[in-house]
């Protein structure tokens, strides 16, 4: 288990806040640091509890945030996520750490936990996944959610800066994906995002200075089920730039700005 300010070298190392499992309200700038040793390609982040204030209606995390300095497939993460997972790609030539920098903000009053398993995966394992995946999934049925998908519902925004495939893997003898949006206000991309899905590439056009991208009872151009037959391994490709500039409607019939939840099926060939 690594504390503030540690390090650690060892395989299956626990990053966790300040007197974990009690929460904390207070201002911090704590980092954590994983020692990279030669054949060592990607970090697996078991994010068994990550609590920090929520992004805001942009998806900016300003406030609390965590920051790591290998890897560009978020720039900030914060809100609330619980059992998820996300890949990390690392370089151990260029650089032998990777440091976890956690930021809480002494003016906001929120309790902040976090509780990170780091696994190391060696170049050209069994346990490598192709690079990009920030979500890898395995198995015949499955859950996709979003990172900050257990946040309250005043809080539950994409975050914004996202970059990375959403990979699902082909198991044997299965050719068929269907995939079904089990939230009911299921996640319409915001101008300037990128939503690309098996078969499908949805985004919402940036428009023009002082235009909407949506106008109230707007539909969702990502549908709630579609299934895909395979041609090689699934995956979703998140970009979420994010258009803070032109002014969007606040009622609309799908929310725009909100976590996505799917479930997937394999079917067999």
């Amino acid at each position: 288990i690594l504390g503030c300010g540690g390090s650690s070298r060892n395989n299956n190392t626990w990053l966790q806040s300040p007197g974990y499992p009690n929460s904390f309200n207070s201002g911090q700038d704590c980092q954590q640091t994983i020692d990279i040793e030669e054949n060592i390609c990607q970090l697996r982040l078991d994010i068994d509890d990550l609590t920090l204030d929520v992004p805001d209606t942009t998806g900016t995390c300003s406030t609390d945030y965590l920051t790591v300095n290998q890897d560009t497939k978020f720039d900030r993460l914060c809100g609330v996520t619980k059992n998820n997972h996300f890949y990390l790609d690392v370089d151990y030539s260029s650089n032998s750490k990777v440091i976890f920098s956690f930021h809480t903000d002494s003016s906001t009053s929120y309790d902040r936990t976090w509780s990170i398993r780091i696994s190391k995966i060696c170049c050209d394992s069994l346990e490598e996944v192709p690079r990009g995946c920030g979500q890898y999934y395995t198995g015949t049925t499955g859950i996709i959610k979003s990172l900050n998908y257990e946040a309250p519902s005043s809080g539950d925004n994409i975050i914004s800066k996202l970059n990375y495939g959403i990979c699902i893997r082909m198991e044997l003898g299965y050719c068929k994906n269907t995939y079904t949006e089990d939230k009911t206000d299921g996640w319409l991309p915001i101008c300037g995002d990128i939503f690309e899905r098996p078969g499908r590439y949805d985004a919402q056009v940036v428009p023009t200075v002082a235009a909407k991208c949506h106008t109230a009872g707007a539909i969702n151009p990502i549908p709630a089920t579609w299934t895909h037959s395979y041609t090689s391994p699934h995956t979703f490709k998140l970009d979420t730039t994010r258009d803070t500039t032109n002014t969007h409607p606040s009622t609309i019939a799908a929310n725009q700005d909100g976590v996505y939840y799917y479930s997937y099926s394999q079917t067999a060939c």
